[in-house]
Parts: structure tokens; C-alpha cells; sequence
């Protein structure tokens, strides 16, 4: 498939700066949509098609086409609920790994990411898939498909064998490349019952399918997202496989809040009984580091806790609320911790409101857990 317009256009992006690419243009490229797109949302029908499309710039011909740039529910006009089309949707378990492209380069089946082809994750991508398809004697069947079509995979492998992109999800030592879809490189996707029988054909595995009938489309879904899992993609097959991200708000907050994160932050785990989790979705080297901080934000909590508690127990043996209410007000109790005793006082005290009063003294601080 040649297209020197879109070759073209994706230059003039390059310049605009709504675009990265690697490569050469003398040889092969790839285009990435660059951070300033994100930031300024700048999105065009162009920048959009940038997630990883590779050229053989001289003739313009297109080597690798995955899936173009799509959105997470309600993130813009396009994706909110109401603006989703009224027809039949498919809804896909979302992997936690790497996106990966295949493709054909100097005579070789290899594999990209979407910013490179000679990332560790498109090495070991290209190594698993080229000694896979050995084991089950189709590396020609395969090499002579990729020649016109673009197989979207997701990768899946763990950070004790290497990965460095450290998934949230704990898929344990599971290594393998899940087929998402398959893309020809004129922009054409194949239907999910073709995309099946080519998964069948070479045994690849596919995502979860979940039944629509079960998980309802609606703003509650993502609340009902299982444990250990991303979340889900809505696809559209029949408004030209319009797609959809809805993803999971305790995997937001934990890939949010793995490297940098601010004491308010860990506070907000705290306050949500999602600290373990978040613990355990850390590189192996950022748990020790995080377990110390987190056990200084609890030590920092039951210190509020039981000097509000001190408070309490004197001040109910006084029979009248104003008494209570003089006594509590005239202790030596910080006024934030106030509310606490009376909170306690009419039965209504919860951990939250220590949390929400940790969280306000912080909201300044940072810590690197590294």
C-alpha cells in the first residue's frame, strides 16, 4: 500500500511538532504522536494515524499500519456516552502490556511499539514471535500476510524476565503476544470472526470477550471492572471499528501513583484500602521504599487517632453537650483535630477523616520512591 500524501502529511506534523519520528527518510520511519499533541490537544485526522504507522519512505509504501490513536470514555466529545453510536458493540478485556505491531523489514517479520521498533519491548517481541511462529513451522504463511496486513498484538511479559516497562497487572510469569486485531495497510480492519480464524489458524491467544448483555454499557461499568484487571475496549464493527477505553479507576490511580507520587496521593491510597495493591504493582526495587512510607503515614494516623481518642473518653464523661463542646474547645488539640472528637462524640467518626485531614496537611509535599 503506498500513500505519499499521508507520507506527506505526517512530515508537516513532524514540523508542527505534533509528531515524532524515528528512523530515516531515506529508509524506514515511524510515527509517534508527540507529548505536545497530547498536552495541547492538538488532534487532528493526521497526528491521529501516528501511533506507531511505518513508511519505506522512498517509495512512500506503508509496512506497518496499527490501530490509529483512540480514546477513554467521556475524554472527548467523541467518546462521551451519549455521543457513542447506536449500534452493536463488542466489549474486550483491556491488557496490561505493550502494544506491538507486526511487521516485514529487510526480508524479516519483526515488531514494533508504537514510538519504536528497537525498543526491549519490540526486541522481545520480535524474538518471541519469530521463534514462535518456528515452533509451528508458519513463519513463511505468516511472513507472506504481514506482507499487506498489520497484526496488533498485545505484549505480555513479566518484569522479572526483563520487562522494563513494569506492568500494574500481575500476570504472573505469563510471555506471550495476545492478537488484538488485524489491520490491512490500506486502513481497512478486519471483522473480529476473520481476526478469530487467523488466531486459530496460528494459534494465537485473544483477549477476553466479555457478553454485552452482561456488562451493560453505561458510566457504572468501569466500577464493576474486575481485580487484576486494566479494564475494557468497546468496539464498534459496524462504524468502521470505532473503539473506546474504559478504564478501570483503581488501575488509573495505581499507574498514576507508581514512581512520583505526593504524600496527598498516598493518603488518597490510604483513605481507599488500596495500598497493598499499589505496593504490589511496583517494580520489586520500589517496594521496601514504599512500605517504609506508608508505614510513617500510619504511624502519623494513629498518632491523630488516639490523641482524638484521649480527647473523646474525657470528654463524654460530661453530661451536657456544652460542657463536651467548651471542654473540646479549650483542650490543647490542633482546631483541625476538633471535629474529629465530635465526630466520635455522635457516632459519625470514620478513618476517611483523618485521611481528608493528612491529606490538607501535605498537599505540598512530594516523595520519589526509587
Amino acid at each position: 500500500m503506498f500513500d505519499e500524501q499521508l507520507l506527506d502529511r505526517l512530515r508537516s506534523e513532524v514540523v508542527r511538532g505534533t509528531v515524532s519520528m524515528r528512523g530515516s527518510y531515506e529508509d524506514y520511519c515511524i510515527f509517534k504522536y508527540s507529548q505536545n499533541c497530547v498536552i495541547d490537544d492538538a488532534w487532528n485526522g493526521t497526528n491521529r494515524q501516528a501511533r506507531g504507522i511505518i513508511f519505506y519512505a522512498p517509495t512512500g509504501r506503508i509496512v506497518c499500519r496499527p490501530f490509529d490513536k483512540f480514546f477513554n470514555l467521556d475524554e472527548r466529545q467523541e467518546t462521551k456516552l451519549e455521543s457513542l453510536p447506536d449500534s452493536s458493540f463488542i466489549i474486550w478485556e483491556k491488557l496490561d502490556g505493550s502494544c506491538c505491531s507486526s511487521f516485514n523489514m529487510w526480508g524479516e517479520i519483526c515488531i514494533s511499539t508504537p514510538g519504536s521498533y528497537e525498543s526491549e519491548q519490540a526486541v522481545w517481541a520480535t524474538k518471541w514471535l519469530r521463534e514462535y511462529l518456528d515452533s509451528i513451522n508458519k513463519k513463511k504463511e505468516f511472513f507472506e500476510l504481514n506482507t499487506n496486513m498489520t497484526f496488533i498484538f498485545e505484549g505480555i511479559w513479566p518484569e522479572e524476565a526483563g520487562n522494563p516497562a513494569s506492568p500494574v497487572l500481575n500476570y504472573g510469569d505469563r510471555q506471550e503476544l495476545v492478537l488484538l486485531s488485524i489491520r490491512k495497510h490500506n486502513g481497512l480492519e478486519l471483522s473480529p470472526p476473520k481476526v478469530d480464524l487467523y488466531a486459530e489458524e496460528f494459534g494465537f491467544t485473544r483477549p477476553k470477550r466479555y457478553d454485552s448483555s452482561v456488562n451493560p454499557l453505561s458510566r457504572e461499568m468501569k466500577d464493576a471492572i474486575p481485580d487484576n484487571e486494566e479494564g475494557y475496549v468497546i468496539q464498534y464493527p459496524g462504524n468502521k471499528h470505532f473503539r473506546v477505553k474504559v478504564k478501570s479507576p483503581t488501575y488509573m490511580l495505581l499507574h498514576r501513583t507508581r514512581d512520583k507520587i505526593s504524600y496527598k496521593g498516598l493518603c488518597e491510597i490510604m483513605e481507599g484500602g488500596e495500598s497493598r495493591r499499589w505496593i504490589e504493582s511496583l517494580p520489586k526495587h520500589m517496594t521496601r521504599r514504599a512500605d517504609d512510607i506508608l508505614a510513617e503515614l500510619n504511624q502519623e494516623y494513629y498518632s491523630i487517632f488516639y490523641a482524638v481518642e484521649d480527647k473523646f473518653k474525657e470528654a463524654r464523661v460530661l453530661k451536657k453537650r456544652k460542657e463536651q463542646a467548651l471542654y473540646i474547645l479549650g483542650s490543647d488539640l490542633p482546631k483541625s483535630y476538633t471535629g474529629l472528637v465530635f465526630a466520635m462524640l455522635d457516632d459519625k467518626f470514620n478513618d476517611r477523616l483523618i485521611w481528608g485531614i493528612l491529606k490538607k496537611e501535605k498537599r505540598f509535599q512530594s516523595v520519589e520512591i526509587d
